[in-house]
């Protein structure tokens, strides 16, 4: 929808069911980049697809670029701000800003100049050995401060979603000339529970966890040869080297043929706390316990979340999201506020209530799909979607499965 220049509404907008259907309805329109558009008729802001964007602007519509006279917009859009023709009545409004020449919503102002500054779009993840592939969101703004002995390291939000040397010119130990070699090494965050290489993972020494149990991590899988563990984490199981070496420290224990850490013997059994990580057939994904924020777009504004939204079951928008600050009394907050949810991987979800793709954080993707959000698995309904989400897939008539049917 608003791809190109077409009717769009004809046949499917309510007004446009009839045969005496208001002209509109027959009239050509399309998004457009509103930065881009040098046109004597200025774009509207979009009303129908709640919180979407387009490199990072809000939707914006145009009947002029299809040749066609707006006549939809000043009877169903007056609250669009490029309505206000006028400079004191476009800053009197609180979602709306004066750009020098028009006015436009807010959340674009000085978006226009920062967009000629935007970098090339990268191009695929790497995401590891396919039996041992990195997990994490990437595409995910923000900031991980890790705290080592040796001074604090400001890591970024995606830190560990996929083969990348996430130390260099960032650990500690790696900002001299001199930097120990496994500073430019790749490595990322895995699952030990679905790791077959013959190197195994080693557990984090940090306090990160996934899905109820601790964080692991690899050079492995990202092709490269672990030269960090044995200089920096002795008492590693992974370095001891016979049964009697491993048996001796707490911590780790023999499966038979090498020395694993008791916590992923143990944990790849276990469920966790299903109020927790969520229902065992739509676990919760992320990791948790990461210090930091990161970056949500909501539809009106730009939000700073925890580093770990998402990763377990909590009401993660309760004194985050604007409608639920703090400042408003618990009574009085929509009902979602107060609810809890977390983030799920879509195909491993296997509840009556399918999980729903999230906007808070565009282009994020969790290996190769989308970030996907569920409140059933938290023992919750849902009910922020219906009001904020009108485009999810749960909200509309037609099927609109195609991600889930493919990898």
């Amino acid at each position: 929808m608003g791809s190109g220049c077409k009717a769009w509404d004809q046949g499917k907008h309510p007004d446009c069911a009839g045969d005496s259907s208001p002209p509109w309805c027959k009239q050509q329109w399309c998004y457009v980049d509103p930065c881009s558009c040098h046109i004597p008729t200025q774009p509207k802001e979009s009303m129908y697809i709640t919180g979407a964007s387009y490199q990072n602007h809000p939707l914006y519509y145009s009947y002029a670029t299809c040749t066609e006279e707006d006549n939809w917009s000043h009877l169903h859009n007056k609250d669009s701000c490029t309505m206000s023709a006028d400079e004191d009545k476009c800053n009197a409004r609180t979602s709306c800003g004066w750009d020098g020449s028009q006015c436009v919503v807010k959340a674009l102002l000085g978006k226009c100049a920062a967009k000629v500054e935007m970098k090339a779009p990268e191009g695929p993840k790497d995401l590891g050995d396919d039996d041992c592939s990195c997990i994490g969101w990437t595409g995910i703004d923000g900031k991980s401060p890790v705290m080592y002995s040796r001074g604090l390291a400001e890591y970024p939000g995606d830190m560990g979603s996929h083969c990348k040397a996430w130390d260099e010119n960032v650990h500690p130990d790696c900002k001299s000339e001199d930097a120990p070699k496994w500073c430019k090494q790749a490595w990322c965050y895995v699952n030990p529970c679905k790791c077959k290489l013959g190197d195994i993972p080693k557990i984090t020494v940090t306090n990160l966890t996934y899905s109820g149990m601790k964080a692991f991590y690899s050079y492995a899988t990202c092709k490269e040869e672990d030269l960090f563990t044995s200089g920096n984490n002795p008492d590693a199981c992974i370095n001891q080297f016979n049964y009697h070496a491993c048996v001796s420290k707490d911590h780790c224990g023999w499966d038979g043929a090498k020395c694993n850490g008791k916590a992923q013997l143990d944990q790849c059994n276990a469920t966790g706390a299903e109020e927790v990580v969520g229902l065992k057939q739509c676990k919760c994904i992320g990791m948790a316990g990461l210090n930091g924020t990161k970056t949500v777009q909501l539809a009106s504004s730009v939000e700073e979340y925890p580093a770990d939204v998402g990763a377990y079951c909590k009401a993660w928008d309760d004194e985050e999201h604007p409608d639920c600050s703090a400042d408003i009394e618990d009574a009085d907050k929509p009902s979602w506020c107060l609810k809890k949810w977390c983030m799920v991987d879509p195909c491993s979800c296997d509840l009556p209530v399918p999980p729903k793709t999230t906007q808070y954080f565009e282009g994020a993707k969790w290996g190769k799909r989308h970030g996907y959000y569920s409140y059933s698995t938290c023992g919750e309904t849902d009910e922020y979607t219906a009001d904020n989400f009108a485009e999810a897939c749960t909200n509309r008539s037609e099927e609109h499965t195609s991600e889930l049917q493919s990898p």
